[in-house]
């Protein structure tokens, strides 16, 4: 780098390659293998890269798996595109304010107060990499109303990662319906990992400024009626990790490599 000079690499034994470098351009290095094969090419691919798979050997740059549902009405899943109820007393869709009467309250009787808040959440990690939350929350009949929340960090196995959202407080579109839509995008470096989604609906009741009483609902939702996990093995294409090569020069480098000989043998 810089100055021009002559350098070259020690061989190495396991795999008996040479480089030359050329730095006579300054701030350009520049490599060619000598004696550069296939079985060469293929024991490089298959070190080049510490920890999961999960990229694009053509590109360079990490798959991403986008899983994307939304809380509107009762579903099932992937089917229906909607997150699936499973824990709770009761399915919290639709989602409604139903906050009644003065917000401060006085001199009101049974007045009513709803807030209804989320949290989504991936727990169970298995491998390295980034995962995107990305919560969006509108309201129906309202074009333009909407907020996005979003949250972006770097995982390792093991670690997990949420991001909790207010729907609506309680003089937010009193009477109006709440729609969500959320998207989990992660690097297929991650193999797999368990996403959820709670809701939680309070709805405190004041006579006057003295509250009466609180109620506090909770559901959980998974991803899927008939999984929990979401896994990226199966986004993964092989044939875009493997070197561009013909299965012929791989077999014969094989043979060149271990001096071998191939011979038919016959019974009797």
């Amino acid at each position: 780098y810089g100055v021009e000079e002559e350098a070259d690499f020690t061989p190495d034994p396991s795999t008996s390659l040479l480089a030359d470098i050329d730095t006579t351009t300054p701030g350009t290095l520049n490599t060619t293998l000598q004696g550069g094969s296939t079985i060469k090419d293929l024991y490089m691919w298959l070190h080049n890269r510490k920890g999961f798979i999960g990229y694009e050997s053509t590109t360079g740059e990490i798959e991403r798996k986008t899983i994307i549902r939304q809380l509107i009405q009762e579903g099932n899943g992937t089917e229906d595109g909607e997150w699936n109820h499973y824990s709770g007393a009761t399915d919290l869709r639709p989602l409604i304010n139903d906050s009644q009467g003065s917000i401060i309250g006085i001199n009101e009787p049974n007045n009513f107060r709803t807030t209804i808040q989320g949290t989504i959440k991936t727990d169970s990690v298995v491998g390295d990499g980034d995962i995107t939350l990305e919560v969006t929350v509108r309201v129906f009949g309202y074009a333009g109303t909407e907020k996005k929340h979003t949250k972006t960090e770097s995982l390792s196995s093991g670690d997990d990662l949420s991001l909790s959202f207010t729907i609506c407080t309680p003089n937010y579109y009193r009477g109006k319906q709440f729609a969500i839509e959320t998207k989990i995008i992660a690097d297929s470096t991650i193999s797999s990992y368990t996403p959820s989604l709670v809701i939680t609906k309070t709805r405190i009741e004041q006579d006057g400024i003295f509250e009466v009483d609180r109620v506090r609902d909770v559901s959980k939702y998974s991803i899927d009626s008939t999984l929990s996990s979401i896994n990226n093995l199966n986004y993964i294409n092989p044939q875009l990790l493997v070197p561009d090569m013909k299965i012929i020069d791989f077999l014969s480098d094989i043979f060149k490599t271990y001096n071998l000989v191939a011979f038919e043998e016959r019974l009797n």
